[in-house]
Order: C-alpha cells, then sequence, then structure tokens
C-alpha cells in the first residue's frame, strides 16, 4: 500500500483516489450483475430481481447518508441471500 500524505491536500487526494477505484470497482461489478439477464444462461423470477436491486438501492441509501452528519445506525448485514 502507498503511503500517502496526511495533510488536509493529502486527505484530499486519498479521499479522491480510494473513490474513484472503488466506484470504478462498483460500476464493474454492477455491470456483472446485469449480465445475469441473460435468459439463455439464467432462470430467475421477478421476485430474485426486485430483492436484488432493492438491497442495492438500500446500500447506495446507506452509503450517501453516512457523507451527512447525523448519528451513527447499526452496520446491516453484509451477506446477501435470495432465499
Amino acid at each position: 500500500m502507498t503511503d500517502l500524505p496526511t495533510t488536509a491536500n493529502g486527505k484530499a487526494l486519498k479521499f479522491r483516489m480510494l473513490a474513484e477505484k472503488r466506484v470504478s470497482t462498483a460500476i464493474n461489478v454492477i455491470r456483472r450483475i446485469g449480465n445475469l439477464s441473460r435468459n439463455g444462461s439464467y432462470e430467475y423470477s421477478p421476485e430474485q430481481v426486485k430483492k436484488i436491486f432493492g438491497v442495492l438501492r438500500r446500500e447506495i441509501d446507506e452509503a450517501e447518508s453516512k457523507f451527512a452528519p447525523q448519528e451513527k445506525k447499526s452496520k446491516p448485514s453484509s451477506v446477501f441471500q435470495l432465499d
């Protein structure tokens, strides 16, 4: 891991570097989830699709809320199961 400066500018640079990497990774993973829509390769129900995108939206909302000043909330489980 690279040592990054801890000054105010260093913290902004560290945030930018990590955010760009993590968001790019998230975009790629979300696109891979979209690949599951191939009917010839997979079988799924509308309820499963609804559950997948519901949990993704909830996690996006939770992540976004962490950027607003507020009380800390308990962390929900990071394990996802359709059944």
